[in-house]
């Protein structure tokens, strides 16, 4: 039953492969794929299915995830540890001049398993495991695996093979998991070692949270900084070397920002929830105000099942009657002095049950209850008000001296106003105006929009390089004679760590972070042995003149004109 609450999709190739998505808490994904390759020796009559299986295995394998781990299982028709079991240079899959062995395709299979480092889960438990199945002939083979993926292989706890209960010529593979995955602690530890840190940390942000840097302490910065290092030496060992000075700086980069945010993920930094909706009120008014609801509603309720127009035929008693029905109204009279209400400590014992004897005394007592919790509710909230009007005067007599813009947006009036591109009226080739919610033709019009914004083509003031500059401008664009060589070489020389380390430190705080969601604070805790590969990598990109593709990502945020943009984007 744990299972199947954890379902979220189940995709399949009808009588060959199933693949069923199990999602847990943490972020945590299961995906579980069944497997029947049909044998190798009727592969010609099974060419489309076989394709469809191995195009299926590694589109799913190339999405990668930190949270998704796989368990493939079946029936293979192979036994992968016999030699010459995985695709050589050699092999083709052209088949024009018959090129393609029979079992090229479970062969490609396997490949795919061994490039993405799967394992074969019974290997790692025994040395030399038994066979999986076994013919009329009592000919033995192993052909029935489970493979794991590396991150999963460090939630198993054993595999065996073991015979089937059930009439088969196939045995049965039996692994277990550790309950944690199933149930993930809530808590993140760390070690001396990159293997015992647990990331249970969610993958980013919600849209109103941000780290209290202010709250992190230093063991937590000493923490990140070791995880840093050694998960960049982990990545930078796995990915090869390339000659390509593009391809180079793209996997340099992305290894250091994967790098970042997986120590991000793994220290538990405090966390700051902005819901300013949720407490316009102090938090003494949010409780008088439920509790004023609740002894309203006890008091509705009472009266509608003691009223005889509404019997208790309609009306359930379980609003009073049963277990921990009325701990709230206890909570509500321990606060209370029953003197101040003229009522006596009796008063406020309430009988678990109720019947019509004891009605009119509970109901005198609840609407006196009521009575009092309003007017503590119109006196916390009168007080509230008050402190709330002396904040802001006291604030506007210091914005006057400190902080003049906020003055002046309070003085008019004005509301910041946002724009949200869920929505375009724009005109398209044959000039017709055109009203779209498509994201992407959204996205391809701003795109082009903000590249070309500003850009003056069709003016008489446009610029003309075919004409010569008018002669009062021509002095003005003269090259600057005198500039000693000395000075221009300065601009090509290499970025020294004094430098990085520099710039680093003047940069601003509490500033929004880009795309790949690292910000100024993160930077300038980085360790210095990343902050040599940071420098190696900037002087890189100045002698071979290439920027990771990173690099021209950005966020961008429409700012709307003093007019309504009514969805125009050229009113941003």
């Amino acid at each position: 039953s744990l299972l199947y609450q954890r379902i979220q999709k189940i995709e399949h190739i009808p009588g060959r492969l199933i693949h069923i998505t199990f999602f847990f808490r943490r972020h945590e994904q299961l995906h579980v794929l069944g497997i029947y390759l049909p044998p190798i020796t009727s592969s010609k009559n099974n060419t489309e299915t076989l394709k469809s299986i191995n195009l299926y295995l590694k589109t799913h394998l190339d999405s990668k995830n930190q949270y998704k781990k796989n368990i493939i299982m079946g029936d293979f028709n192979i036994n992968p540890h016999k030699p010459n079991t995985t695709l050589t240079a050699n092999d083709t899959e052209d088949n024009s001049n018959g090129h393609v062995t029979l079992a090229f395709y479970h062969k490609k299979f396997l490949t795919t398993l061994r490039h993405h480092t799967y394992k074969d889960i019974v290997k790692i438990y025994n040395e030399t495991p038994s066979y999986t199945f076994k013919n009329t002939s009592n000919h033995i083979s192993y052909i029935d695996i489970i493979f794991v993926s590396p991150n999963l292989i460090s939630h198993t706890i054993c595999a065996s093979i073991v015979d089937a209960p059930i009439h088969t010529d196939h045995r049965l593979i039996l692994v277990a998991l550790n309950h944690k995955f199933f149930n993930p602690s809530k808590i993140n530890f760390i070690n001396n070692t990159p293997d015992s840190i647990e990331l249970n940390r969610k993958n980013s942000l919600a849209h109103n949270e941000r780290y209290n840097y202010k709250k992190i302490t230093k063991e937590q910065w000493v923490d990140f900084k070791n995880f840093v290092w050694d998960n960049f030496l982990s990545r930078s060992n796995k990915n090869p070397i390339t000659n390509n000075p593009q391809k180079y700086v793209n996997i340099t980069f992305e290894n250091i920002v994967q790098s970042i945010q997986s120590a991000i993920n793994a220290i538990n930094f405090p966390i700051i929830k902005n819901n300013h909706h949720q407490y316009e009120m102090s938090y003494k008014i949010r409780i008088l105000e439920n509790d004023q609801y609740y002894i309203t509603r006890l008091i509705r309720n009472l009266n509608r099942y003691f009223t005889p127009q509404t019997s208790n035929i309609y009306i359930s008693i379980n609003f009073w009657n049963g277990y921990k029905k009325l701990n709230q109204l206890k909570r509500i009279c321990s606060n209370i002095d029953p003197q101040s209400l003229d009522l006596t400590a009796a008063d406020f014992i309430w009988s678990p049950y109720l019947t019509s004897s004891h009605y009119e005394t509970s109901l005198k007592t609840l609407l006196k209850i009521k009575n009092y919790l309003d007017v503590q509710l119109q006196i916390e909230t009168s007080h509230h008000q008050r402190n709330k009007i002396e904040k802001f005067i006291n604030r506007r007599d210091n914005d006057l001296r400190s902080n003049q813009k906020r003055m002046l947006t309070s003085l008019l009036d004005r509301v910041p106003e946002k724009i949200k591109l869920d929505r375009l009226v724009f005109k398209d080739e044959t000039d017709t105006l055109t009203f779209t919610t498509d994201k992407n033709e959204i996205e391809s019009i701003a795109i082009d929009h903000y590249s070309n914004i500003g850009k003056v083509d069709k003016s008489p003031l446009a610029y003309d390089p075919s004409k010569p500059l008018r002669e009062e401008w021509n002095f003005i664009y003269e090259p600057i004679s005198g500039i000693p060589d000395d000075a221009k070489k300065c601009l090509n020389n290499l970025i020294t760590l004094e430098e990085l380390q520099s710039a680093i430190k003047d940069l601003p705080s509490s500033k929004a972070a880009g795309p790949n969601k690292i910000s100024y604070e993160i930077i300038k805790q980085l360790p210095l042995q990343l902050l040599d590969v940071l420098l190696s990598l900037f002087n890189y990109i100045l002698i071979n003149e290439v920027i990771p593709d990173q690099f021209k990502l950005a966020f961008l945020y429409p700012i709307p004109k003093p007019t309504w943009w009514n969805y125009d984007i050229n009113h941003t």
